[in-house]
């Protein structure tokens, strides 16, 4: 795929990334507010890392053979966190549950990055795969289960958010109910996607 698939997307983001931030830097405290910049600076982080020649650039800059791996992971399960953590805010309800919600989110999110970090530090990958690691590395110990787990919370965060809009469809206006129904759609073709991607692994 071409790095441009990747540097516009990532170019967009940063453009929004950077309107939201004056509106940040008046209102630190809202939580709505935060939640939506991580959630672009996350997003926009998987679409900048995940380019072919930034991944080639990592592993060259740290010297360490797919360390762009875990790194790109870290982000994408920051990124899956952060939008959940977005829906949860959006939708409102009492501050306690949100906040404990949010907790746990952001907390099982963090132990599946640093369960990642530790797992690519206790494998071996000393090929540099920047397009197909996942099932170069399908059978290697410890590396696929750190591939195992990028899936799985990718996946589980596809379908909670998938849920989350789904439940909040019938209680809202109809523009919003548009923009539920894209992310709906969006995060129905990311299972997908995931289903594929855990058949090419197991096989």
């Amino acid at each position: 795929m071409s790095d441009l698939a990747f540097f516009i997307p990532a170019a967009l983001g940063t453009v929004a990334v950077l309107v939201r931030l004056p509106s940040l830097r008046r209102n630190t405290r809202d939580p709505l507010l935060r939640a939506v910049v991580v959630f672009l600076l996350t997003a926009t982080g998987v679409f900048y890392f995940g380019a072919t020649s930034t991944i080639v650039k990592v592993n060259e800059i740290t010297g360490v053979p797919k360390f762009a791996a875990p790194l790109l992971y870290w982000i994408l399960m920051a990124c899956c966190g952060s939008g959940i953590i977005l829906i949860i805010n959006r939708r409102g309800g009492p501050s306690t549950c949100i906040r404990r919600s949010t907790r746990w989110c952001a907390g099982t999110y963090a132990a599946l990055s640093v369960a990642m970090f530790t797992l690519f530090a206790l494998g071996e990958a000393p090929v540099e795969r920047p397009e197909d690691l996942d099932t170069y590395y399908a059978n290697t110990p410890y590396v696929r289960e750190m591939i195992v787990l990028y899936l799985v919370g990718r996946s589980a965060a596809a379908a909670i958010m998938a849920s989350l809009c789904r439940r909040w469809l019938s209680d809202v206006s109809q523009e919003l109910r548009v923009g539920l129904a894209l992310l709906i759609a969006g995060y129905t073709s990311t299972l997908g996607f995931d289903v594929c991607k855990f058949a090419a692994v197991g096989a």
